[in-house]
C-alpha cells in the first residue's frame, strides 16, 4: 500500500499467481513506482528476524522481483537492508541464510546497466553513509508519548541513518503473527529499523505487565505469549510510535506463505 504524504492509501491484493506476477500486479494496482526517478537511491527493507528461511523471513523471490521493479523504474543504487534481533551481530551471515543476499546479487546481474544492488545490514552500513554520519539517528516526535519517561524526559527513539540517506524506502515484511504484538501488518517492521541496544531495550524494559508463560508442548518452547489485549497493548503502542519516524513510499506485504 502506498502511504507517503496521504491520509488514504491505495491497496492492491493479488491471489492465485506466480510470485513474479503477483508482485508486479500488486505494485501496479497500488499505483506503481512512478515516484522513483532516474539515478535515485532506494532502500528495500525485508523481514530478517534472524538466520532462518522463509516464511519466518521475507520470501527471497519477492525481494528479487521488487529489486527488479525498482531497477526498471530507474533507481541507480538499491539497498536491501534490515537488522535482525540483537544477538545476531553478523548481518551478512543472516542475509545469506535468509536468501536475501543471493536475491540481491541475482537481481543486480539481471537488471544490468550498471545498477548496484547492495545487501547490507543497517549496523554495517557506514561505508554507504555521508562521512561523519552516525549509524543511528535519534528522533523525537510530539506524538511518541510512550518514549517520554514518567519524569517528563523525552528519550526518543533511534532508527537507522541509512533510511534517511536514500530517496525512498520500500518496506517488504511478511505476513505472520507475533507472540507479543499479535498481528501488525507492516508496522512492526520498524523494530528492525531501530537500534537494538537503546530503543529495543527501552520498550522491552518498560512494558507494564508480566509476560505469562505458556508450558512446553512436545518438547517445544511455546512461550512467553501475550494472552490478552491488555498484555499486548503497552508494547504494541511502543512499536506503533516507531512508525512516526519515517513513512515508507510503499509497503509490500509478502503473503506467499503466511505464518500463524
Amino acid at each position: 500500500a502506498s502511504a507517503e504524504g496521504a491520509q488514504k492509501v491505495t491497496v492492491g491484493v493479488v491471489k492465485d499467481s506466480s510470485v513474479k506476477q503477483a508482485v508486479r500486479d500488486a505494485v501496479a494496482m497500488s499505483g506503481g513506482l512512478d515516484f522513483i526517478k532516474p539515478g535515485q537511491r532506494v532502500l528495500i527493507k525485508p523481514n530478517q528476524t534472524g538466520p532462518v528461511r522463509h516464511p519466518a523471513t521475507t520470501n527471497p523471490e519477492v525481494i528479487y522481483e521488487v529489486c527488479k521493479l525498482v531497477g526498471e523504474a530507474g533507481a541507480e543504487t538499491i539497498f536491501v537492508s534490515d537488522r535482525s534481533v540483537g544477538f545476531y551481530k553478523e548481518g551478512m551471515m543472516v542475509m545469506k541464510v535468509c536468501g536475501h543476499y543471493q536475491a540481491a546479487k541475482d537481481a543486480e546481474k539481471d537488471i544490468g546497466g550498471g545498477v548496484k544492488v547492495i545487501p547490507v545490514a543497517f549496523h554495517e552500513a557506514e561505508p554507504y553513509l555521508k562521512p561523519g554520519s552516525p549509524i543511528w539517528r535519534e528522533i523525537h516526535h510530539p506524538l511518541a508519548k510512550h518514549y517520554i519517561r514518567p519524569n517528563g524526559k523525552d528519550v526518543g527513539f533511534r532508527q537507522a541513518e541509512l533510511l534517511f540517506q536514500v530517496d525512498h524506502v520500500i518496506n517488504v515484511p511478511c505476513a505472520k503473527t507475533h507472540n507479543q504484538c499479535w498481528f501488525t501488518m507492516s508496522m512492526k517492521a520498524f523494530v528492525g529499523m531501530s537500534d537494538p541496544d537503546t530503543t529495543r531495550m527501552y520498550f522491552h524494559g518498560n512494558e507494564r505487565r508480566m509476560i505469562p508463560r505458556v508450558p512446553r508442548k512436545q518438547g517445544r518452547f511455546t512461550g512467553p505469549f501475550y494472552m490478552t489485549e491488555g498484555d499486548t497493548t503497552p508494547i504494541s503502542r511502543f512499536v506503533a510510535e516507531l512508525n512516526l519516524g519515517l513513512a515508507p513510499a510503499l509497503n509490500i506485504i509478502d503473503g506467499t506463505a503466511p505464518m500463524y
